[in-house]
């Protein structure tokens, strides 16, 4: 019997100050293609573009889809596979908070092109 396939999220976020040289179609594309490459079945894909980095999460409508959707369990899935960690942009601690308990106790791993953070880590990881 193989390895469980993990169900994921693709999340990116694309500003233009962060992201110099590339293109959204560029970023979309990266992600998906290393999502194949690694397996993974990808339940759905939430895109931010021209978002500023200090938006707070009251302005940022892509990623509260993202979080009701968890959050409901409409998506089923595994984890939320992003470029970098960094893409999830929290600008508080109010915000680091949400996010923590919301991959926390709905068991989502965060996988970022380098690394996977599991909901058991996740606290002692990037607590401040």
């Amino acid at each position: 019997m193989g390895e469980k396939r993990l169900r994921v999220a693709l999340f990116g976020r694309f500003c233009p100050e962060s992201n110099a040289g590339k293109s959204v179609e560029h970023l979309k594309e990266t992600l998906r293609d290393e999502a194949k490459r690694r397996n993974y079945i990808v339940a759905e894909e939430f895109w931010e573009e021209d978002v500023p980095l200090d938006a707070a999460l009251e302005d940022r409508p892509v990623m509260k889809q993202l979080i009701a959707s968890i959050w409901n369990n409409e998506l089923n899935i595994d984890g939320v596979f992003i470029t970098e960690l960094s893409e999830l942009g929290w600008t508080s601690r109010k915000e680091h908070v949400v996010f923590t308990m919301l991959f926390e106790q709905n068991n989502i791993a965060i996988i970022t092109l380098h690394e996977c953070y599991h909901p058991d880590d996740w606290l002692a990881a990037y607590s401040f």
